[in-house]
């Protein structure tokens, strides 16, 4: 049966993506055996990189706390409402998926998985409906196995197709939306709805809105209608949902702005964002394309085509915006590349149209100018890779850093091991080995959620800690405190230690008196890194409604006065004894 499936099916494949249809039993079969072939050899990447970072039971927590009726919520009642996630959308996707009864960390692993996979589906579209050369076009469906190839060996691509978070979901947004924008005759409200996805996925991903405009603008003046001018009223809509969004945020968190961004922002320009964003371009070899971007415009110029610049810019706009977001405000992230791996396949993609565009109309030069691409590209992160083969304790991890110039000269290696260097000593872009690596020795330090379970919010627990996303999944009526600030909204906005020595999301000067005024502050220890489960109960008061709403209140007004330094409690004087 097998053998006259692939006889029917295999044949068939045609070397011109414009002959991949749906049309026929035929069609199904060859386009299921490319899909299933696919998810195999991307699931075996899968594998290889596969981990669960302690971000991502952050949402989990708050998809317990929902499915427990308390709402999107870090605490139970009486503490006030949190906003500790980085994306809205994905805490709302995990909360329908685990509403079937699937486990949470498993429809987080189903998730990124099948929204890499839809990054794929949207490459294999966008290469089919590219305007090619004769000589390519007869050959595209090789041109789309090339950039699966090249994605399949790239670390962040194949990192995030696990991780537990947001990342995967947002680059398939961002491809999506550089889909619609860019079609010739698209539908503006699935571009805008897509802007919309992507504002309520991550909070930069608010610089796609203003940048639909323009495209909505163009629309509009091509066609003037009245019925082309209310369906341009209707894309907006959505826009009209996100106000409605931001709203809701007010009114049940107390704020527009997410706590987890507030936590890690401490000024504008932060300092770290250029090696964030140049350490990432010389690692995956961006700067490949910078030529090809000078040819392609010395092209248009020399024939004096520059109305074929319009689309192109008006696409680029939201890029430039989205750099600029980090360079000035968020400046990068603690998990490795997660903000930038949406543009290792963007600029794939546009490297190839401009490629056949204006600079080479043959197969041979593309597939060559890719395979030098993928050279620059992939010495740099599999070396690190390597390195950190067979790490396995918090010990080794803990802001881990080798460079990769003492293994081989590479062209940009030492500047990326400088680069690298200074973001680890700040926290910024951990690799995903650390990563990893913290997760498996929480897991390894405390209580299985099963038995976390049995401390019921009646026994008035409360645990203290910096890196509390496995803490507070299998703690999950434990209250939790979180010291990084992420999700706790009075922390969040306190001074740093010391703004000459940042550790991204770690560094919040936290008063003493803070936790003392939570009845004495944690009564549930446990000992991380030791690699036993165990629990210590320390004596503590029934934690009140009164209680919490006056310590919250309280410190909330020293927040407003901005306070400057740490409060210290001093240890009472022993006095002599009496004669």
């Amino acid at each position: 049966m097998l053998k006259k499936f692939l006889a029917e099916a295999l044949p068939s494949f045609p070397a011109d993506l414009k002959d991949w249809t749906l049309r026929s039993k035929q069609d199904f079969l060859r386009a299921f055996i490319l899909a299933a072939a696919l998810c195999v050899v991307f699931g075996i990447a899968d594998a290889l990189f596969y981990f669960q970072a302690n971000d991502a039971f952050v949402y989990f927590r708050y998809v317990s706390n929902a499915l427990k009726g308390w709402g999107y919520v870090w605490n139970p009642p009486p503490f006030a409402p949190v906003d500790g996630y980085t994306g809205f959308l994905w805490l709302v996707l995990l909360h329908g998926a685990a509403e079937t009864g699937i486990s949470i960390p498993a429809a987080a692993d189903a998730l990124t998985f099948l929204f890499s996979a839809g990054t794929l589906g949207l490459c294999f579209a966008f290469l089919k409906r590219m305007p090619m050369p004769e000589n390519v076009r007869g050959k595209s469906f090789y041109v789309f196995l090339i950039v699966c190839f090249i994605l399949l060996t790239n670390t962040t691509f194949a990192a995030f197709m696990s991780s537990g978070t947001e990342a995967a979901l947002f680059n398939f947004l961002v491809l999506w939306w550089a889909y619609e924008a860019s079609a010739a005759d698209g539908n503006p409200i699935r571009m805008t709805i897509c802007a919309t996805l992507l504002a309520c996925t991550r909070t930069e991903g608010i610089v796609f809105i203003p940048a639909c405009l323009p495209f909505l603008i163009l629309f509009q003046l091509e066609r003037r209608t009245w019925k082309n001018a209310a369906f341009t009223a209707l894309s907006l809509l959505p826009f009209v949902g996100f106000c409605f969004f931001l709203i809701w945020r007010k009114g049940f968190y107390g704020s527009f702005v997410p706590n987890s961004f507030t936590a890690s922002f401490d000024g504008l320009f932060p300092p770290f964002a250029k090696d964030y964003l140049l350490s990432f371009a010389a690692g995956y070899g961006l700067y490949f394309w910078l030529p090809v971007l000078f040819l392609w415009m010395l092209m248009f110029c020399m024939f004096r085509r520059f109305k074929y610049f319009i689309i192109p810019t008006m696409l680029a706009l939201p890029f430039v915006a989205y750099v600029a977001w980090l360079i000035v405000l968020t400046g990068g992230d603690a998990l490795e590349y997660r903000f930038l791996g949406f543009f290792i396949p963007v600029c794939l993609l546009a490297g190839i149209r401009m490629i056949t565009q204006n600079i080479s109309a043959t197969f041979r030069f593309l597939s060559i100018c890719l395979g030098l691409y993928w050279i620059c590209a992939t010495p740099i992160p599999w070396t690190y890779a390597f390195l950190s083969r067979g790490l396995n304790t918090r010990t080794e991890t803990a802001f881990w850093h080798k460079p990769v110039s003492n293994a081989f000269e590479w062209p940009f290696s030492d500047f990326w091991d400088a680069a690298r260097k200074r973001l680890t000593s700040q926290g910024v872009a951990l690799s995903r080995k650390e990563h990893e690596v913290l997760t498996n020795e929480l897991l390894k330090s405390f209580p299985s959620r099963e038995n976390g379970e049995k401390i019921k919010l009646k026994h008035s627990r409360l645990f203290a800690w910096s890196f509390v996303g496995v803490p507070a999944w299998v703690l999950p009526e434990t209250y939790v405190i979180d010291l990084s600030g992420q999700n706790d909204p009075m922390i969040a906005r306190l001074p740093v230690r010391d703004a000459n020595k940042r550790k991204m999301g770690h560094d919040r000067a936290v008063p003493d008196g803070y936790l003392l005024c939570f009845n004495g502050g944690a009564n549930l220890r446990v000992t991380p890194f030791d690699g036993k489960p165990d629990v210590s109960y320390l004596p503590s008061a029934p934690l009140t409604e009164a209680v919490v709403r006056g310590c919250e209140a309280f410190w909330r007004s020293r927040v407003k006065e901005k306070i400057a330094v740490p409060v210290r409690l001093k240890k009472p004087e022993k006095k002599a004894p009496s004669a």
